[in-house]
């Protein structure tokens, strides 16, 4: 019985083995689902995009090494961003992060995962403590430096927000005010 449940293991993992493409050949089939999707955008495939993010994430879990395979996350956590899959989307940055710490755009996935927590969450308190180690850890990036300026808008409201930004830009509320006025006139 133990040689039988042997042979059945040892056959499976040469079938599986068998049947995965190359790294070239996931490359190649990555990049004509590219070419399909991005060609219709106008009007985006959902399905085609849900085959492509599967396609990303199977080629990072075939070839953690391969140096595309967190570039693959990122394009994927973008795609599912796009199409509202938050929680896809996080994970694939958490994944990056974890997995792939010295990927050349770590400092961006960072971010992104805060101002995910930030806008698409709207869980503030998880985005300002994401913010805070952003910009801590990555002072003169400007990704860091932007961290810092989400930190200052981070629980304004819409109104605050507005006039923060006409103070800061030097604008007075007065004028702001006429020229809305003119539009809607």
């Amino acid at each position: 019985m133990m040689r039988f449940s042997l042979i059945v293991c040892v056959s499976m993992i040469l079938f599986s083995c068998g049947n995965r493409m190359s790294d070239k050949e996931s490359i190649a089939q990555i990049e004509q689902m590219e070419k399909k999707l991005f060609a219709t955008m106008e009007a985006p495939d959902d399905s085609l995009a849900n085959d492509l993010m599967t396609a990303y994430e199977q080629f990072n879990e075939d070839y953690k090494e391969n140096e595309l395979a967190p570039e693959y996350l990122f394009r994927s956590a973008n795609l599912a961003r796009s199409f509202n899959q938050y929680q896809r989307a996080l994970g694939h940055y958490q994944s990056i992060v974890d997995g792939h710490p010295y990927y050349q755009n770590i400092i961006e996935t960072k971010f992104m995962i805060a101002f995910m927590y930030d806008n698409d969450l709207k869980d503030k308190k998880k985005a300002e403590e994401l913010y805070k180690s952003i910009s801590a850890e990555y002072p003169n990036h400007i990704f860091g430096r932007e961290a810092a300026k989400r930190m200052e808008t981070l629980h304004m409201t819409d109104q605050e927000m507005l006039d923060y930004f006409k103070r800061k830009n030097g604008l007075s509320t007065d004028s702001i005010t006429v020229q809305e006025n003119v539009i809607s006139e």
